[in-house]
């Protein structure tokens, strides 16, 4: 630091859990902290026109709006959306759960579109979710040296965890067999001893034609399965449906193939699962995460040193919301995704759209998420959003948002607040970490401060006592035994103990053991095995529109400059990834006449857009991989669909529509 300005950002290697290493994106918030696009002071359109407020004006107007909605048409009419931006955030998260609690809205939204239904699935298996189906960097030190077989089912962690990757590739230089399971040939799958390029959307197939192969060849781990798991011959009989044969027809995956990774991945023990976001966005998403986690029972890999690993509990922080409030009746999709509405206590957004249009939401805070970007089917979005009464924005950008919000309020960035990290639920050993303020930009206020002054200003004083961060951070660590100032300076305080085979004592679910039959689901009135969904637009489920639309698009990838649509006007980083591509085969590039690097349209039965053409052999040639989290005319949310949705999580179809590819005309 000098003058209240950063001048160099670099790893701390005493830190457990990166050592040092960090990736592009935190070694360029120096330019996002003094980015002269980011939102400066809060922001109140006037006749049409934006005009620049105190905070004390903002935080007025937006009480005085919430208050009259909820007088005129309830509390249920205000939808809070907390999106990636915010859900990190462990100071803040906690404290929009309150609000809304006091309010008195049930429609409290976050995660309906990416994480919840891994985490779901795995928990309806073996009661939670294991590492490193989220991510191994805090058991880099066990992989090391137990780890033989490791597969990475659709994730590209050089993209997504480039740290997590170098231990991968270790691994690899070490002798552990590695596995990719992804429809591009990744940076990863070149280095693969198996790759299997599988058509988007049939994840749950190719898992139980594995399952099917295991169990047929008695591959599976004898002991465990016995003792300590419910529903293997209801499974065994489940999976005949799925001999590799058939499930070559459906995924492309040679059937030699199948047989292969099966042998692999239950005969080289330990292993670990890695369970990408990509086979969540599939209308079989939820089936497809819960055969993933069968696999991982079948083999006895679970909680063992080197397999996927049951992670001690996260710190035991206070939970400042205040379930049990009385709420203005159910959440958003409480009736049409019962398991995932309940179990998140959240609404579910892929329905707010139809619920705007129906007139049952009137007013919306945004925090943290850019809808008419990273929304699928934008034009849906954009149309109900233009219909609500009132929005407010939270973010450190206006998210594209300037022609339907009324209100921008500017958060501060991670430099710029003091945020506390908990470390240990999915990812890491149990640790608890502080994250000090280092500068101050423009009229920039926390998330947390936000809150707090809002709710003041609406007469909820009583429920937001807090005075400053220290305080706030004091309240969430009152059951741990710490305080803020135990925090300062250092990289951390770790919290609890690590043991293997929690499965001995029990597990978390109904049963106590490893439910490949699911009593969760069964309650639920899901099917309580695992099966494989047909993608709801696909060359097999929709003949007549691939003829139109003969190619599968897939969307979501991560690019290592960017997370999703964030960091985008950092200079440094559009500088290493400039323009929006679609990857296509080189067969369908000569077909049509296209030229790598030309600027091109892919359509899809809900709109076109135009990105760059990327000619690679990396990717199948029935496939097209577009870039996501660009602005028009190049945002790829205009092609997906809003009602292509997975039955049980609601989670939309990103990586399974159909589009087809053509020149621009000259």
């Amino acid at each position: 630091m000098k003058d209240n300005d950063v001048t160099e950002i670099k790893g701390n290697p005493e830190h457990p859990v990166n050592k040092g290493s960090i990736c592009v994106k935190g070694k360029a918030l120096q330019q996002l902290l003094n980015d002269e696009n980011r939102l400066k002071y809060p922001m109140i359109k006037v006749d049409n026109e934006w005009k620049f407020v105190s905070w004390d004006e903002a935080l007025g107007t937006v009480a005085s709006k919430l208050l009259e909605v909820k007088e005129r048409h309830g509390a249920r009419a205000l939808a809070f959306y907390g999106g990636n931006g915010l859900l990190g955030k462990r100071v803040s998260n906690n404290l929009w759960d309150r609000f809304c609690n006091v309010y008195g809205t049930p429609n409290n939204i976050s995660s309906s579109d990416c994480f919840a239904s891994k985490m779901l699935a795995h928990t309806a298996t073996y009661g939670t979710l294991s590492s490193p189906t989220w991510a191994i960097l805090g058991f880099r030190d066990d992989y090391r040296r137990n780890t033989r077989c490791m597969v990475v089912w659709g994730a590209n962690p050089p993209m997504s965890h480039p740290a997590e990757a170098g231990i991968l590739f270790e691994l690899k230089r070490k002798g552990a067999k590695l596995i990719v399971v992804d429809p591009r040939k990744t940076t990863l799958a070149k280095k693969a001893d198996i790759w299997a390029q599988i058509r988007p959307g049939t994840d749950g197939a190719l898992a139980l034609g594995i399952a099917n192969v295991i169990i047929d060849k008695e591959l599976h781990d004898k002991e465990f399965v016995s003792k300590y798991t419910v529903g293997f011959q209801d499974l065994s009989k489940r999976v005949q449906e799925y001999s590799p044969e058939k499930v070559e027809e459906i995924t492309w995956v040679p059937a030699g193939t199948i047989c292969e990774i099966a042998e692999t991945y239950a005969t080289n023990k330990p292993g670990f699962i890695i369970q990408g976001i990509a086979t969540e966005h599939q209308i079989g998403g939820f089936q497809a995460s819960r055969a993933m986690a069968c696999l991982i029972g079948l083999t006895g890999n679970l909680d063992v040193p080197g397999g996927n690993i049951i992670v001690p509990t996260r710190a035991p922080l206070s939970d400042r919301s205040l379930i049990g409030m009385p709420l203005d009746g159910e959440p958003i999709g409480a009736k049409e995704f019962p398991l995932l509405v309940d179990k998140g206590r959240r609404g579910h957004s892929a329905l707010l759209p139809k619920n705007i249009n129906d007139g049952e939401i009137k007013a919306m805070i945004v925090c943290g998420r850019n809808l008419l970007l990273s929304a699928p089917e934008t034009k849906v979005w954009k149309e109900a959003l233009s219909k609500l009464e009132f929005i407010v924005v939270i973010d450190l950008y206006k998210a594209g948002l300037e022609e339907v919000a009324d209100v921008f309020l500017p958060v501060a960035s991670s430099l710029e607040r003091t945020e506390l990290y908990t470390y240990g639920e999915y990812d890491t050993e149990p640790y608890i970490s502080l994250s000090e303020k280092v500068a101050d930009r423009w009229g920039c206020w926390p998330d947390w401060k936000i809150c707090c002054e809002l709710a003041r200003r609406m007469g909820y004083e009583e429920y937001f006592p807090w005075g400053g961060v220290s305080e706030v951070i004091n309240e969430l660590l009152k059951p741990t035994g710490l305080t803020i100032d135990d925090l300062k300076g250092k990289t951390g305080v770790p919290f609890g103990s690590m043991e293997y085979e929690k499965y001995k004592k029990g597990l978390k679910t109904p049963s106590g053991k490893f439910e490949f039959y699911s009593s969760l689901m069964k309650r639920y009135e899901y099917d309580p095995l695992p099966t494989h969904l047909e993608p709801a637009e696909s060359p097999v489920s929709s003949p007549n529109i691939a003829k139109k639309y003969p190619l599968i698009l897939t969307t979501g990838a991560r690019d290592v400059n960017f997370l999703h649509t964030r960091f985008r006007s950092i200079p440094v980083l559009c500088e290493k990834s400039p323009d929006p591509l679609a990857m296509i085969n080189p067969e369908v590039a000569r077909k049509i006449g296209i030229h790598d690097g030309e600027w091109i349209i892919v359509e899809s039965p809900r709109g076109e857009i135009k990105v760059r053409a990327k000619v690679t052999k990396g990717v199948h040639p029935k496939v097209v991989h577009v870039s996501h989290g660009w602005s028009p005319p190049s945002n790829v949310n205009e092609l997906t669909s809003i009602k292509q949705l997975d039955p049980i999580s609601g989670f939309p179809a990103f990586k399974s529509g159909l589009c087809r590819v053509r020149k621009i005309p000259s």
